[in-house]
């Protein structure tokens, strides 16, 4: 339906507060004090997690992660989401609908946590910390009932950007915020922070809501397809001790670390292309992958019967099954099983089934069809390959399917500088996003996609106002920035 064109600019310097907050009405908690940290009858208490994106790590942080997989280890400040760091000791004032400051500054603590009596009139927070521009939240991301209890903020040198673009409905326009860094979501940006363009009108949303919240039950529905290809099992990383990787093993790590920090509700399926495309619904895991018990019993692995699932736990064979120096292929020599996997099980056929050319796009077209079936409201594709595509379909096909259906494509290039004009074509013209990364960044750029799908933002306007419009858009300005992202329809080409 629409391609894609996006542009992003230091906006002109405004005050530390950046945006208007508008009014959010706090409603009173119960009696007490400020001081016993219960609200009195003019206060209202609000509590929450200051974050920030993480930097990049690369291949040593992504193998840390599968050892803790494997440990199945904890996080120390568990309120805080993969891929982003607490904002520790922030200082933290809360401000009125001006901006003005309103009672005595405090401090997060090492996890970038709060609780606090906000003052009557209060309708945001201010957040500050060296290397990083203001954090600024409206109260209500810490208050009531839909509350995410969650804000970030960028480092200091980097930009905003809108991250992906994409019609949900013809009321409801679902946007991701960026920063040009780290990749990663932004979360808590205040609604009056975003004006959508409709042609050469400017539009101010009804609402804006966050994809994570509770008041939203708009899961998505994401096909994770993977390369599987023969220039897979190249080398791509050689640890201090000696010992190498190949693209498959780094690949399998991110596509676990993935599904760990899926929402909940959100429905994932697998895709495994190489000169044939595996669509991993239970027909393909029963044919492909067959399995029986320790003692030579066939069994039937059972996911679902179009493969999607919202159970995590239920794709992680079929991951483990990708790697082809796994323990299902290599026996004890090989990679470790995650966790979920089952144990008791062997496939019943020894050799890796996947391997070949690359069918990218034949792959790409298959998800967009199983997506636009399950007419889910936020379908997304997430595309990986190592090389250019060298099957039946190319790129332009792929190109107006998912532009005909409304689905945003996630393009990564691994190691494939060759690709890399054709997936960052697919991904802006899709309303997606491209990221062209080395192997030993797999993760990082696995892990930005989830943030982007999970902290989306929901803009709604009056039923049918998106679906006249020619171009859709959003602008962001704030925090003395601007972005601004636009789909433009096939027609206008």
């Amino acid at each position: 339906m629409y391609r894609n064109d996006r542009t992003a600019r230091p906006g002109r310097i405004r005050s530390v507060l950046g945006v208007t907050f508008g009014a959010v009405a706090l409603a009173s908690c119960g009696g007490g004090s400020s001081d016993s940290g219960v609200p009195s009858d003019d206060e209202a208490f609000v509590s929450g997690t200051l974050i920030a994106p993480e930097i990049a790590t690369g291949a040593e942080e992504l193998l840390n992660e599968q050892f803790k997989l494997q440990l199945l280890l904890e996080d120390s400040c568990p309120s805080v989401p993969s891929g982003y760091s607490p904002l520790a000791n922030a200082t933290i004032t809360f401000v009125d609908e001006n901006g003005e400051e309103l009672g005595e500054q405090f401090s997060a603590d090492e996890c970038g946590a709060f609780n606090a009596s906000a003052p009557v009139g209060a309708s945001g927070i201010v957040a500050q910390a060296p290397g990083f521009r203001p954090l600024q939240a409206a109260t209500d991301v810490f208050l009531g009932e839909g509350a995410t209890g969650l804000a970030s903020t960028i480092a200091a040198t980097a930009n905003y950007e809108i991250g992906t673009l994409q019609l949900v409905d013809d009321g409801t326009l679902a946007f991701s915020v960026t920063d040009s860094e780290s990749r990663k979501a932004v979360l808590g940006i205040p609604a009056s922070a975003f004006t959508l363009l409709l042609d050469d009108t400017l539009l101010t949303p009804d609402s804006v809501i966050n994809a994570s919240s509770a008041i939203n039950d708009e899961s998505a529905t994401v096909v994770l397809t993977l390369d599987a290809s023969g220039s897979m099992s190249d080398t791509a990383y050689t640890d201090e001790n000696g010992v190498d990787y190949e693209r498959y093993q780094l690949a399998t790590i991110a596509a676990h670390q993935f599904l760990s920090q899926k929402a909940a509700d959100d429905a994932v399926a697998l895709s495994i292309f190489s000169s044939t495309v595996y669509f991993m619904d239970q027909q393909m895991i029963d044919r492909e992958l067959p399995v029986r018990n320790l003692d030579g019993d066939n069994l039937n692995y059972v996911l679902s019967d179009d493969g999607f699932t919202t159970d995590a736990t239920r794709l992680r064979f079929i991951v483990d099954a990708y790697n082809r120096q796994s323990q299902l292929y290599r026996g004890d020599s090989g990679d470790a099983l995650h966790p979920d996997t089952p144990t008791d099980i062997e496939l019943r056929r020894g050799g890796y089934p996947f391997s070949g050319t690359t069918h990218l796009y034949e792959a790409v077209q298959d998800a967009l069809d199983r997506l636009a079936l399950r007419g889910n409201g936020r379908p997304v594709v997430i595309a990986m390959t190592d090389g250019r595509d060298n099957g039946p379909g190319d790129e332009d096909d792929a190109i107006q399917l998912a532009q005909s259906y409304g689905i945003p494509i996630y393009t990564v290039g691994m190691d494939s500088d060759s690709a890399s004009d054709d997936l960052l074509r697919v991904a802006e013209e899709t309303g997606g996003a491209y990221f062209n990364v080395t192997s030993p960044q797999i993760g990082d750029a696995f892990q930005s996609i989830q943030t982007g799908i999970i902290f989306q933002y929901l803009a709604s306007v009056p039923s049918g106002t998106l679906n006249s419009a020619l171009t859709l858009g959003v602008k962001l300005d704030f925090n003395g920035l601007l972005a601004q992202r636009t789909l433009v329809p096939t027609d206008a080409l």
